[in-house]
């Protein structure tokens, strides 16, 4: 009497260690992403501060330069800071290039705390501010404030972080 046996056995993964390694490549994938998204933020807030020193000596230079009264304003409820000379106000234009000036988007990671609204003139010739003028910023994330303190007289600006 001969018996036939099965001598041949299947290996295969079972459905509980294919979903487990399924899980392990989902965590190593993601990974990535979340810190890419948390780079990005640091860029946007980077971007910005760098944007708003710039246009804040754009339109220093512009009222000793050019003789045009020029304001900055900061307005925390469309959440963007928006500077100003003769030519952009919308009663008068003008032929400088300069000021064609465009809205600076405030990042989500930082918030304005003072009033709804700030605005800040620097006076034509000399490009002081036309009051002693102090800027902070705040980041949500961090306990980190941006301070900018605009002299009078010598139209600079000192940053602080604290």
């Amino acid at each position: 009497m001969i018996i036939w046996r099965n001598t041949q056995t299947h290996r295969a993964f079972t459905l509980v260690e294919t979903l487990l390694v399924l899980a392990v490549i989902s965590c190593f994938s993601l990974l990535p992403v979340l810190a890419v998204k948390r780079w990005q933020e640091e860029l946007a807030v980077a971007h910005f501060f760098s944007r708003f020193e710039k246009m804040l000596l754009v339109s220093q230079q512009i009222a000793i330069i050019e003789k045009y009264k020029t304001t900055l304003t900061v307005d925390r409820g469309n959440r963007m800071v928006t500077f100003a000379t003769i030519g952009t106000d919308g009663k008068t234009g003008s032929d400088f290039e300069e000021d064609s000036f465009s809205e600076i988007i405030i990042p989500e990671a930082i918030y304005f705390k003072t009033a709804t609204k700030a605005r800040f003139t620097f006076i034509a010739q000399s490009g002081s501010p036309s009051s002693l003028s102090h800027v902070s910023f705040y980041r949500k994330d961090k306990p980190i404030t941006v301070s900018y303190q605009i002299q009078m007289g010598s139209a600079r600006f000192e940053k602080t972080v604290e």
